[in-house]
């Protein structure tokens, strides 16, 4: 009888990420693979698989991007220890989800890229990796990206074992699902955004100094008057862009 229980990554997965996530308690997942395993769908590679539970609770990342639409990147590394990686995230609220696959990894899979103990590596013994929650019926490939870190063999991914003429088709596939979509993130680092706050600081700062300095402290009036108002403009209309 197969074992289930959640990996480390999947608990990326909450409401403030930038990934779908699942609104309940997340020792519900285990149960969930369980009561459809049977329903299961091959993967990418033997000793993965996808498996559709009922989306009542998940919430989709997945957003189809407009013309204009602004994107912002990070540098990061999906959990500590591992090389970082490149993203890119578009600005966006996540909505209900349609479909929900999660996607199991095979423990002896896992012991391929990570370091396990003996007892660690059984191939009766299923972890949750990802939830795969999307807003329509469309089936959704494996994120071009991620499927060329397992692939190549990046630090953290699972290789593929494809066959080049195989591997092609798949990245095809994958490319033109995601060429026009997005995962979103509703709350955004500044920084990570483009928005330079140094000026909304240099303006707040001049104010207050002038209005605390010894034996020339400011009416209230001569304080509104002295806040350089076009700086804040810009800030909150860039912000205001990129919320659209």
């Amino acid at each position: 009888m197969p074992t289930f229980m959640n990996h480390s990554l999947v608990y990326r997965q909450v409401e403030r990420s930038s990934f779908s996530h699942y609104a309940g308690d997340f020792d519900q997942l285990p149960k969930m693979a369980k009561q459809n395993f049977a329903s299961r769908q091959a993967g990418y590679r033997d000793g993965v698989v996808l498996v559709p539970v009922p989306a009542d609770g998940f919430f989709s990342a997945t957003v189809a991007l407009k013309p204009g639409a602004q994107l912002y990147g990070t540098f990061e590394s999906r959990r500590e220890g591992e090389a970082p990686r490149k993203t890119l995230r578009a600005v966006g609220q996540k909505t209900p989800a349609k479909r929900v696959d999660l996607v199991l990894y095979r423990q002896d899979v896992l012991a391929e890229s990570e370091i396990r103990f003996l007892d660690e590596q059984s191939d009766d013994v299923w972890e949750i990796v990802s939830i795969n929650a999307r807003p329509t019926d469309e089936e959704e490939p494996i994120h071009p990206m991620t499927l060329m870190h397992n692939h190549f063999g990046s630090d953290g991914g699972t290789t593929t074992k494809m066959i080049p003429l195989v591997f092609e088709e798949e990245l095809r596939r994958s490319f033109e699902y995601w060429a026009d979509k997005a995962m979103a993130q509703e709350y955004i680092k500044a920084d990570s955004a483009g928005i330079d706050y140094s000026d909304a600081v240099s303006a707040i700062t001049m104010v207050l100094d002038a209005a605390t300095e010894e034996g020339h402290q400011l009416s209230d009036k001569q304080i509104c008057d002295s806040i350089p108002w076009e700086h804040l403009r810009s800030v909150r209309a860039k912000y205001n862009t990129l919320k659209k």
